[in-house]
């Protein structure tokens, strides 16, 4: 019998008839859905979410970037921004995790302003009530941070110079903290916050947000004042720092006792933190009117509101005291 022709179809084997098997690329689903349909609108953003980042009107079925309870344009990327943005602050947290969003907002707007405006946006409708309870907050532990601190320090500043006195009957060193400011201090630096905010309402009332300027603004100097609150805290700190040098200079037998730095050091002290603190705070502004508002000239609008402020705040309390 003659062998069969290798090229007819009869002589292919049964798997050769067989279609390819699926590749593992074929049975494997998609890596990741789309987060964007057809028409741009962010699929990975839950219908409700959906908000206008100006005025928070819903945008779910609308197919046109433009608000039409506002009249904004915006991008797809803004509205997923908008909902996404800050979200760990307390501004958006403040409810379901109070301290631990509390916590580290006050961080990053102390000591990393730059990585605040990263996450928050204009376009993102500011929440007044977070903002005001931070702001409460700030002023309560302005007033009195000196005072707590020293109520934990002094006790143990105190045990160390009786530990360090040894066999003398008395120690060494008494030490008492107490915040040596001028009667008028607290008036005088609330008055200019509060002067302060009302001139970066009146310069920047141009360029407002669908109405709702004065929520920026409260944005930005809740967020501005956040080292500037410390200040008193880290005041008392750093006179400890001073005084524990005392611990370093123990007098010898029947030699007089001297101090080892200037008295006049906790004078200096106390001025050179409150300039850090203005320094500080203009820095937070500037870059706040620069990343945040878009304003030109970003470095003079914060210095003239923080002087005006400062010029109204002294010139009231003077008429009125």
């Amino acid at each position: 019998m003659p062998a069969p022709d290798p090229q007819s179809p009869d002589a292919q084997t049964p798997d050769a008839l067989m279609p390819d098997a699926p590749t593992p690329a074929d049975q494997a689903p998609d890596a990741q859905a789309p987060t964007t349909a057809a028409d741009g609108v962010p699929a990975d953003v839950p219908p409700d979410q959906l908000l206008c980042p100006a005025c928070d009107y819903r945008l779910y079925g609308l197919r046109e970037p433009r608000c039409p309870e506002c009249g904004t344009a915006f991008t797809w990327d803004d509205v997923r921004s908008a909902a996404r943005a800050g979200s760990d602050m307390f501004e958006h947290r403040f409810r379901t995790q109070p301290l631990r969003s509390l916590l580290r907002t006050w961080y990053r707007a102390a000591f990393w302003p730059e990585r605040v405006w990263q996450r928050l946006r204009a376009l993102n409708r500011p929440v007044a009530l977070p903002l005001i309870l931070f702001i409460a907050l700030q002023v309560v532990v302005f007033t009195h941070g000196y005072e707590a601190v020293a109520r934990g320090i002094e006790p143990a500043m105190n045990h160390v110079s009786r530990w360090m006195s040894g066999a003398h009957a008395t120690p060494l060193w008494v030490f008492t903290y107490r915040m040596a400011v001028d009667f008028d201090f607290f008036p005088r630096m609330l008055a200019w916050y509060v002067f302060t905010l009302t001139f970066m309402l009146i310069l920047g009332r141009s360029a407002s947000y669908a109405g709702s300027y004065w929520r920026h603004v409260l944005r930005i100097y809740a967020h501005a004042t956040a080292f500037a609150a410390l200040c008193p805290a880290i005041w008392c700190l750093l006179e400890a720092c001073v005084d524990a040098s005392l611990f370093f200079r123990t007098p010898g037998a029947g030699a007089p006792f001297t101090l080892p730095f200037n008295p006049r050091a906790y004078y200096y002290l106390a001025q050179g933190i409150f300039v850090v603190a203005v320094l500080v705070t203009w820095y937070h502004l500037r870059i706040a009117y620069r990343d945040y508002l878009h304003v030109r000239y970003a470095a003079f609008a914060a210095g003239l509101v923080m002087l005006s402020g400062y010029i109204f705040a002294d010139l009231t309390l003077t008429v009125m005291l």
